[in-house]
Parts: C-alpha cells; sequence; structure tokens
C-alpha cells in the first residue's frame, strides 16, 4: 500500500518509500518465497510426477487488503486538499497527493444511519429503509462486510456507537465488530491491532468509523485553541441538543458563537488528523499484499448558518458534499476526479478492485476505471433527500444546475425563511403561521409575481391569512415570500441578524404547499443566488425529475424495527439526534 508514512518520501523512482527498514523486509519476504519454491520443486524433482503440490487459487491469494475509513460529518470543503485555506489536515492531504481525489462526492441522505447504510448496500435510503431513529436493515439486502466474507476476506469493525451500531445491522458480515469504543484514539489503536495481526496473504477488509468530527465540539487540549479566540466565551455549549435549539428558534446565536463553533469543528478535525500516520504506517507495514486499497469519506458534512441553520438537516454544499480519497497500492500518479460521483458508487468499487463480482441489488456505478483510466460515469443526476426538512435534491450533471424541493405535507412543517421563498400551492387561501427573529419583519407575499399582501410580522407567533385570486383548482400557482428586512446567509459573519422569519405551514387537502430552489454551482457555489423561476414549465422539469428519480428507487426490503434501550437512547440524545 503507497502511503504517506510519517517523514518517509516518496521516490517515484522505487515501487515503495524510501527507508532501509521496509525495502530490507520486503527483500527478506522475497528471499523466503524464493527458498520455499526450490524446496518445493526438490521435493516434486524426489517423489516424481505422482507428487502433486497443491496450487492456491490466484483469485484468493491475490485478494487485496481494504481498508475503509469514515469521518463522521467531515464536509470536504474544510479539508486543505479541498482548498481549505486553514491548516485542518496536513496528513490527509499528504494521503491525498498519493490518492485519487474525487472533487465532488454527493452522500444520499445526511444522517449517519442511512448515509452509512446506503455506502454498506449501494442502495438509496428509499430502497434500504433504514431511518432513523429504530429501523434496522432487512435481512433480504447483503452488507459489503457480508458479501466480502462470502468472498474469503477476514472482516473487522469498530464504530463509536448511535446510529452506527450493530443493532441496526451494520455488525452483519463482520468477523470482529465493536460499537463499545469511544475516542477516534480508541478506534484507531484498535484497527492497527488488526493489521499488526493479519497473517501474510491473509484477505482483510477493515472498517473504521469515528464521531470525534461530530458535535459537541470539545477537541482535546491543545488543539482546542488553535483556530479559536481565547478570550471568547461562548453563550453555550456546542452540544448536540444545544446547537439543535438553535435550528428550532428556542437559542439565538450571534457570529461570534458561530466563528467560536467553526473554529472547534475545524480543532477537531485537526486533531483527527494528527493521528493518522500510526494507521498509514500500519498498513504500509503490515499489509504485504502487492494490491490493497484505503478509502476516506464521510456519512455528511456540517452547516455553521450558510443557509440560515447549523449541524446537518439541509441539502446544500456544506452538509451533502464529503470528501472520497482512494489509495490503491498500484503505481498511481496522483490524479484529481471532477466527474460527480454518490456514495453508493463506493461498494461496486471495492467489489471490483477485489473480483469480487458485483451484487445485483447495487444502485452505485464501481469508480475503478475512473480511478485507472479515466473513464466518465454514465449517470445524469445526483441525488441526495433530506428527512429532516422532507426534501429532495437533484443535480444535473451536464449543467452543473442543483435543484431543491421540500415538500410540506401532513400536519404542517416549520421551517425557516431568509429573505424571499417560494412556495407552491392549489387554492385561494393560504394560512401562515410566522414569527420574526430577533425583531419584527416586513414580509410581502406575492401571487405569481402580483403583490397581494403585506405584514409586519412580530417576534412572537401569529397567523395571518392571505386570500389568492381565484383560479381553477387543477392549475399550479406560485407564491412567493418576499422580506427585505433580513441579510442573506452568507452575509451572517458581518451581521447579528442570524435568520428571518420562521414559518409554520399548515396545508390542506386543497393547498399542497411545497418550496423550490435552483442554484448554479459552477457561477454560485456558494448557492446564494436562487434562480427558480416561477414559469409552470420550469416547475414541472425539475419537479418531474424528482418524481422519476424517487419512482426509480423501490424498496428492496421492508426495514425491520429495534428496540431503543436506554445506553442507545443516551448516546442519540449526545449527539443531539433525538430530545
Amino acid at each position: 500500500m503507497k502511503l504517506p508514512v510519517l517523514k518517509l518520501e516518496f521516490d517515484r523512482k522505487r515501487t515503495g518509500f524510501s527507508g532501509n527498514k521496509i525495502l530490507s523486509f520486503r527483500k527478506s519476504i522475497f528471499t523466503s518465497l524464493v527458498s520455499i519454491f526450490i524446496v518445493l520443486t526438490i521435493i516434486v524433482i524426489v517423489k516424481g510426477k505422482e507428487a502433486k503440490i497443491p496450487v492456491p487459487n490466484i483469485k484468493e491469494r491475490d485478494l487485496p487488503v481494504i481498508i475503509l475509513v469514515s469521518f463522521d460529518t467531515l464536509r470536504a470543503d474544510h479539508l486543505g486538499c479541498y482548498g481549505y485555506p486553514k491548516a485542518t489536515s496536513p496528513n490527509i492531504d499528504n494521503f491525498s497527493r498519493y490518492s485519487c481525489l474525487f472533487q465532488r462526492e454527493i452522500v444520499q441522505l445526511p444522517g449517519t444511519l442511512p448515509s452509512h447504510m446506503s455506502i454498506f448496500t449501494s442502495l438509496y435510503p428509499r430502497q434500504h429503509d433504514v431511518y432513523p431513529p429504530d429501523a434496522r436493515l432487512s435481512t433480504k439486502i447483503q452488507t459489503l462486510a457480508e458479501i466480502l466474507t462470502a468472498h474469503g476476506y477476514t472482516t473487522a469493525g469498530y464504530t463509536e456507537g448511535g446510529y452506527v451500531s450493530g443493532r441496526y445491522g451494520f455488525d452483519r458480515g463482520f468477523s470482529i465488530f465493536s460499537d463499545k469504543l469511544r475516542g477516534w484514539d480508541k478506534i484507531l489503536n484498535a484497527g492497527i491491532q488488526v493489521l499488526k495481526n493479519k497473517s501474510i496473504g491473509t484477505p482483510t477488509f477493515l472498517f473504521l468509523h469515528t464521531y470525534q468530527t461530530h458535535d459537541p465540539y470539545f477537541p482535546p487540549k491543545p488543539f482546542d485553541q488553535i483556530y479559536t479566540d481565547r478570550s471568547y466565551v461562548p453563550s453555550f455549549e456546542p452540544t448536540g441538543p444545544n446547537l439543535a435549539s438553535v435550528n428550532k428558534g428556542i437559542r439565538k446565536i450571534n457570529s461570534k458563537d458561530i466563528n467560536h463553533f467553526k473554529g472547534l469543528y475545524d480543532a477537531e478535525i485537526r486533531y483527527t488528523d494528527s493521528l493518522l500516520p500510526e494507521l498509514f504506517k500500519a498498513a504500509q507495514e503490515r499489509c504485504y499484499d502487492h494490491r490493497s486499497m484505503m478509502i476516506i469519506t464521510s456519512d455528511h458534512g456540517e452547516e455553521f448558518m450558510e443557509h440560515g441553520k447549523l449541524v446537518h438537516e439541509q441539502l446544500y454544499e456544506p452538509i451533502i458534499h464529503v470528501p472520497l480519497i482512494v489509495n490503491l497500492s498500484k503505481d498511481l500518479d496522483h490524479k484529481i476526479v471532477s466527474s460527480p460521483v454518490e456514495s453508493v458508487d463506493i461498494l461496486p468499487t471495492i467489489l471490483e478492485y477485489t473480483g469480487v463480482p458485483e451484487n445485483a441489488q447495487c444502485q452505485g456505478y464501481s469508480l475503478i476505471k475512473t480511478i485507472l483510466e479515466g473513464k466518465q460515469i454514465n449517470r445524469q443526476n445526483l441525488y441526495s433527500e433530506s428527512f429532516v426538512v422532507k426534501g429532495a435534491s437533484i443535480n444535473s450533471i451536464d449543467s452543473d444546475m442543483k435543484y431543491i424541493q421540500r415538500n410540506h405535507t401532513g400536519g404542517g412543517r416549520h421551517m425557516s425563511a431568509t429573505r424571499d421563498i417560494y412556495l407552491s400551492g392549489i387554492g385561494n387561501e393560504l394560512k401562515l403561521k410566522m414569527r420574526g427573529y430577533n425583531q419584527s419583519r416586513n414580509v410581502k407575499v406575492f401571487w405569481e409575481n402580483i403583490e397581494v399582501a403585506q405584514f409586519s410580522v412580530p417576534e412572537k407567533w401569529s397567523v395571518f391569512t392571505v386570500s389568492l385570486p381565484q383560479t381553477n383548482e387543477n392549475v399550479l400557482t406560485t407564491i412567493h415570500l418576499m422580506s427585505d428586512s433580513c441579510d442573506v446567509p452568507h452575509e451572517i459573519s458581518d451581521s447579528e441578524d442570524d435568520r428571518c422569519i420562521a414559518l409554520f405551514l399548515a396545508p390542506t387537502e386543497s393547498v399542497p404547499l411545497e418550496d423550490f430552489e435552483l442554484y448554479d454551482l459552477k457561477s454560485d457555489p456558494a448557492e446564494t443566488d436562487n434562480l427558480f423561476l416561477e414559469s409552470l414549465e420550469t416547475k414541472n422539469k425539475w419537479k418531474q425529475e424528482v418524481t422519476t428519480t424517487q419512482k426509480s428507487q423501490q424498496p428492496v426490503g421492508g426495514s425491520l424495527k429495534i428496540h431503543m434501550d436506554k445506553l442507545l437512547l443516551d448516546e442519540l440524545k449526545a449527539l443531539g439526534y433525538i430530545n
């Protein structure tokens, strides 16, 4: 495995790293193999034609070591190799220089449980049906560990529990599985021990997961003061429940708080990165196989009020864009792949590299030919969904356009609006329950570009009724809410005005509501300029894309239910997943 190891420098003229210990070790292994071959040859000559030497199956003998590392909640653009100006990830950056870096991997759902399950099954969330808080994977669906075990692999997995607990189905197929360790250092040490105990030629799959980069943000000393103002005292601790309370409008937050929390998050990344050379070294020294693979990725990113919220509920790039870096032991120059990929591509990529036949359930594409030959993936769009905001996102690969659609049905739903928002509905009356953040807000309501109402929305929750012009009940109409008293999200760092208006949508059968956003990621990577047009043709085009994609994601097997015991509930509460 070609990896950056501590201070050893890579020499492109050699097959590995400079360093006498590694070269002499390889030489001794080669000498031993030659000696064994000579002895066996002599035995054949002595015993004559009847003597037979058992020849191991080449495919079994050559199965590569696979190491999959998932850093929970690691957004791509906070790593140096993805352009981040702060030195948060020197070791990952170095690792990427000997690997294939995918510029844009999109997760299928920004939530730990369903996202990891999509990685392990190559199925979209609607297909594996494993949603929080109590769904367990159907026995009809195979996991990556089960597939590799069936083909001769020794498998070991270490996670920090929570939504990556064995009870959800992640333990299936593993020879060794533990979800009891806490802390990246402990997870790392356990994984390194597996590599150290590995026998020569034993095909091994190692999965490591850590919440170190997930909230609560409490990086160990001295990392906790690298990116923060030492004199600043935050108004509340960055624990999961506290951060979630901001999104619900219970707590207020200002730009100083945001910068502080972002600094702590970066410090968690730096600490996590600082321990990686130990894993790289163990992989280099213990992966004797001439082929091996190490993958670094994440299940979702994190938001720091770029679009009016914290943590990872929405479908914007800071949340759904994660790193994907693949290192192969083959002589491979550093490569950057611009073709967008999805988390469901990881499993088929591993299977093709190991020579294991691709499972029929796989929805993703193998990236091996992309890595080795630069072959483009035949995919029309990328898909993500969110169960928190009940929405879906479609990314058009050809045009760099990104469409977000949220659905507000049933008994109503809270949502936050920043400056303006588009809704669609059928009917002649719209009821909105609204409140302004920090102060009263001026809100104008437009129907098909015609202003039909104007309100002063106070800080407390208030109900407003908007009468709409008479229309045919089968015609889709567009309502546009606009406020000129709010700063747009990307200006949050320079303003105390965090968010604008909180809405509670109360649709009825005759008024199903949705809101739409459209961004050109090439010219507007921060997603600040909503290009959504009110024309019926535009709405129907993008709505049809979402509908068609979702219809193609038919369930493979209904999920099971688990028992939520106190231990699991406490873990999920600490991570802010449940109240």
